[in-house]
């Protein structure tokens, strides 16, 4: 009979097993710790060029605020006072130039939804910014249709800020309409006039008819 006794000091440990059985997730842990380290450096790097393109943009807006600020004293000493009030004239004529009733009333025709006209519509100049602000009274029998008519104002070209203002009840008998609403939006002259016809059609046209 053959008896097996361990006289060492220390319980036996198979080492090479508990190697093979953690060297595999202690390789990877190490392998995820590599990447982690390499996206926060990338990220710090990123970050780091960022931030110093926004400072530089801080910089050269606080440049252009004071050249803006520096620019508006001279325009305000009393001497200069005279080319500041023509520079408004100006401006403020240019506004009105550039306000165009048949170019606006053809757009109102295609941005107006059914079930909604326009009653009246009148122009004012703000001082301020010399943007000309169009104020719409509109009336018909849905809301709805008024909603729809910001929001096709806003998906224009030539009309900016566009919402509803006021909005009251119609008891006149014998018309269709329910409701009035008081709509207010900035006008922006389009770049693009209207589409003509050309000159070549009409004649060709005016020769058909004659035939």
């Amino acid at each position: 009979m053959r008896l097996n006794i361990n006289l060492a000091t220390k319980p036996y440990q198979d080492v090479r097993r508990v190697l093979m059985h953690w060297g595999g997730l202690v390789l990877l842990l190490a392998v995820v710790t590599v990447a982690l380290l390499w996206t926060a450096v990338s990220t710090w790097l990123q970050s780091r060029d960022v931030n110093t393109k926004i400072s530089v943009l801080k910089s050269e807006i606080a440049g252009l605020e004071r050249q803006n600020t520096e620019a508006h004293a001279v325009l305000r000493l009393q001497q200069n006072s005279p080319v500041l009030e023509n520079s408004k004239f100006l401006n403020g004529l240019i506004a009105r130039k550039s306000f165009s009733w048949t170019r606006v009333f053809m757009q109102l025709e295609e941005i107006m939804p059914p079930r909604l006209h326009v009653v009246s519509i009148s122009p004012k100049l703000q001082p301020n910014s010399n943007t000309v602000e169009v104020h719409l009274t509109v009336a018909g029998n849905s809301r709805q249709a008024a909603v729809e008519m910001v929001k096709r104002l806003e998906q224009s070209t030539s009309f900016r800020n566009a919402r509803i203002t006021e909005e009251s009840e119609v008891h006149d008998i014998g018309s269709p309409d329910t409701v009035k609403f008081q709509v207010t939006a900035r006008y922006v002259p389009s770049e693009r006039p209207p589409a003509r016809e050309p000159a070549e059609s009409k004649i060709a046209e005016t020769k058909k008819g004659a035939r």
